[in-house]
């Protein structure tokens, strides 16, 4: 299916509907692709298309929703990704699952690949995209404004760096209660999140946990920009095979001043496992290893996405003087008073406890 629209104002709009089978040599959207107008897809699966799932240029107002962008591959050397590739647009992704898409000989971002633009990802799930280039799940190029709310990144390779999500020339990175595990990036450096470089990179609410660097911040890198911000993360139980930093590494930033990090729990074992600055005072570093901290295995703890439930007796769990959100990545109202000592506190990372396993699967009849 494809548009090249008149004008920017016109909508293809498409619901509920299967694509699959599409092929185009260019990766302009073997199952989708919109040119000069704006997409609206929802309650969709764009499947097994080759030249890419779905393909958005010059939108100013482009919405998936509800959507499966799923075992798409892309085709044609550098140019473009095969799961969702988004160009000087403006595109929201709320509720979606972009997953198993290949991009073995173009652009990054195998499952997410835009180049100026901006683009939230809302309550969605990326994961075990495979790329050879810069952003296994997610890379955002010379964009505007890109945001990961409330969203899992898990599961997702590259041959280059930024395992997880890239932020690669970006004005503001922004990633919110959210959940990236388990990504790999051979070459690295950040196995999980890469900002290289990134005029203002955040990290709030959030846990980075599991993932794997060949070179360099197994967790997070960042390499060049203004500043960075963490605050209430949980980076923990991240790997390298050599350089420096297992959780963070903070390899070159304007000025160390602008690296403001409060109510993180950093490291596994009584190592805080960062390099490139020193940690403030309040933040946590656990005695023991992960386990001690969440539960290693992404489940439904509630919510839209797979997210880490946490260890009710570890250091995460009601430990912070303040909320840095309201609600936490399941939709959960922030604070919760999970010791049971009368005292309602946030925890670290994107999950509250205790799980609200009642709403997991529904009521119970009696």
């Amino acid at each position: 299916l494809r548009m090249n629209a008149p004008n920017q104002s016109d909508v293809l709009i498409l619901h509920e509907l299967t694509i699959t089978g599409g092929h185009r040599a260019d990766n302009q959207g073997g199952g989708v692709g919109v040119i000069n107008g704006n997409l609206t897809l929802s309650y969709a699966t764009v499947t097994g298309n080759t030249g890419g799932g779905v393909f958005i240029k010059n939108s100013d107002d482009s919405y998936i929703d509800h959507s499966q962008i799923t075992n798409n591959t892309a085709t044609a050397a550098d140019q473009y990704s095969s799961g969702i590739s988004i160009v000087s647009s403006d595109v929201t992704i709320n509720h979606s699952m972009i997953d198993g898409n290949t991009a073995t000989n173009a652009a990054g971002g195998a499952g997410v690949y835009s180049t100026d633009s901006s683009v939230y990802l809302y309550n969605s799930t990326v994961s075990n995209n495979t790329a050879v280039a810069g952003g296994g799940g997610v890379a955002f190029v010379g964009n505007q404004y890109s945001y990961i709310v409330n969203s899992t990144v898990s599961g997702n390779g590259s041959s280059g760096p930024g395992g997880g999500a890239a932020f690669l020339g970006t004005l503001y990175g922004i990633i919110i209660n959210s959940t990236i595990s388990s990504n790999t990036s051979i070459s690295g450096p950040g196995g999980g999140v890469l900002f290289q470089p990134t005029t203002a990179a955040y990290i709030i609410s959030s846990t980075v946990v599991l993932n794997h660097s060949g070179n360099e911040g197994g967790g997070i890198a960042f390499d060049g920009g203004n500043s960075i911000t963490l605050n209430a993360n949980i980076i923990s139980g991240n790997t390298i095979s050599q350089g420096a930093g297992s959780e963070v590494n903070i390899l070159n930033i304007i000025n160390n001043n602008n690296i403001i990090d409060n109510f993180n729990l950093f490291g596994v074992n009584a190592a805080a496992g960062v390099t490139g600055f020193d940690i403030n005072n309040n933040n946590i570093i656990p005695s023991g290893d992960l386990s001690t901290v969440i539960n290693p295995i992404l489940m439904n703890n509630g919510g839209p996405t797979l997210t880490h439930a946490l260890n009710i007796s570890g250091p995460a769990v009601d430990s912070l003087p303040v909320c840095y959100s309201p609600n936490d990545q399941t939709g959960k109202q922030r604070p919760l008073d999970a010791d049971g000592d009368g005292i309602a506190l946030c925890d670290v990372g994107a999950f509250e406890s205790p799980s609200d396993l009642i709403f997991t699967d529904g009521f119970d009849p009696d």
